[in-house]
């Protein structure tokens, strides 16, 4: 949901690809501006998070993929996640 209700869980899910179709290991880094809200190891080249927000406004999320012996990390683009400041 964005945007989402205070108090509600928000949940967010990286997907990483290799570029030969290859499993990969590792983790994701997700972060709201400059706070970790989660480090989550990759499964199936996926790892998801969720954060419940108790004030609203605006977040800057990023998930930050750490890379593996085979692949370099990488960095998603941002995503603004906005929160409604009153429950619906």
């Amino acid at each position: 949901m964005n945007p989402a209700p205070i108090k509600t869980s928000v949940t967010y899910t990286a997907s990483v690809t290799d570029q030969n179709g290859e499993p990969l290991t590792g983790s994701v880094t997700f972060q709201d501006g400059e706070s970790t809200i989660a480090t989550v190891p990759l499964a199936h080249n996926q790892a998801a998070c969720s954060a419940t927000y108790k004030k609203g406004g605006s977040h800057a999320i990023t998930a930050t993929y750490s890379g593996d012996l085979f692949n370099t990390g990488s960095t998603s683009a941002t995503l603004m996640e906005y929160i409604e400041s009153v429950l619906s």
